[in-house]
């Protein structure tokens, strides 16, 4: 983990990565690695890949606030309403929000899958 923390503050982002990458190989480390390979992706603006990571890291410790805070905000940007409705069922679940937010939060996440299903672009029945 210094190894890769030290690369990525040198500028080496291919050092930091292969790290990161040594650090799945085992168990104990693997949040670790999948949460450092995440960061890169975020910061590299590769959004399909960091949801993919965020999904993974999510799976390794469903309780971790910053994954979850992170997860949400990938699956609200790509239109993936249920799953963003699951995660935050999963933080209302571990205590990481209250449940007047949760409620709030989860009416937005609704009313933006309706705007998408009734969105002049789907079919009737899709509408339907």
């Amino acid at each position: 983990l210094l190894r890769a923390q030290a690369a990525e503050m040198a500028g080496d982002q291919k050092m930091a990565e292969s790290t990161y990458k040594a650090l799945l190989q085992d168990d104990r480390t693997r949040f670790v690695g999948v949460r450092g390979l995440l960061r890169q992706k975020l910061d590299a603006g590769d959004t399909v890949t960091a949801l993919k990571l965020a999904e993974k890291a999510f799976q390794l410790k469903p309780r971790h606030a910053e994954t979850q805070d992170i997860l949400l905000r990938l699956q609200a940007e790509s239109h993936d309403w249920a799953g963003a409705r699951a995660t935050l069922g999963a933080k209302l679940k571990t205590g990481t929000l209250p449940r007047d937010v949760y409620k709030r939060r989860d009416a937005i996440l609704a009313l933006s899958e309706a705007k998408d299903i009734l969105s002049e672009t789907n079919s009737i029945e899709a509408r339907e």
